[in-house]
């Protein structure tokens, strides 16, 4: 009989590289991850990133870009998890770590409404509004306190501009018990949190592309 898969919600941290304007950069991205493991490895089934969006040119050069809080299925083509840092701040079985996903895509969508900034220029500051202060925001709601091992950096740790989302009770957890109607509903947040780019055209984004969701974590046998 073969074992049913355990979930987990991991926070990611993906070194990016960048030379725009003659300059090389490095900085990472920070993103969730909800993961469905078993024996044979793990797969990545939705992504929630907090992203800077602008359909105005000249709202990224005047810092004025807002925060879209969007979800994404399977693995980035510029994703390599042997390359990123990867961290479970939740494991468990699918209807409980999937009624917290939920409820940060809930937390997510309320956030989208805000249309809060995003300091792009100024986004290596403790107290900006970026990638990373999104990420402990929403964690912050299934009850994830902020600990700065999970993260490549203090940008963003510092961040007190977003408002605060009801944290999750446990037993409102142990009380989905159905993963039909989980899933249903994540299927409904999923695309209410469509990133932008993807029902109009791109203008300026920090956002990374999407591969289809049979993507694979390496397993350990793949790796030998």
């Amino acid at each position: 009989m073969t074992k049913q898969p355990q979930y987990a919600i991991y926070v990611t941290e993906q070194p990016i590289k960048d030379a725009s304007d003659g300059v090389d950069k490095q900085w990472h991205h920070t993103a969730l991850w909800l993961v469905a493991e078993n024996e044979d490895g793990a797969s990545v089934v939705q992504q929630l990133h907090f992203n800077n969006y602008s359909d105005d040119f000249w709202e990224e050069e005047l810092g004025t870009s807002i925060m879209v809080p969007n979800v994404r299925d399977g693995l980035c083509k510029s994703q390599d998890p042997e390359e990123m840092m990867m961290t479970a701040v939740v494991r468990g079985n699918e209807m409980g770590v999937l009624a917290q996903w939920n409820h940060m895509l809930k937390f997510s969508k309320a956030l989208k409404a805000q249309k809060v900034r995003f300091d792009l220029q100024d986004s290596h500051l403790l107290h900006a509004n970026n990638c990373r202060a999104g990420v402990i925001a929403a964690l912050k709601t299934i009850g994830v306190k902020y600990d700065k091992r999970l993260y490549a950096s203090e940008a963003g740790t510092h961040a007190d501009r977003i408002k605060s989302g009801r944290v999750i009770m446990p037993v409102e957890i142990a009380a989905h018990m159905n993963a039909d109607k989980l899933w249903e509903e994540n299927h409904t947040l999923a695309k209410s949190l469509q990133p932008p780019w993807e029902v109009g055209s791109l203008k300026s984004t920090t956002a990374i592309g999407r591969l289809p969701l049979d993507e694979f974590f390496p397993t350990a046998e793949a790796e030998n």
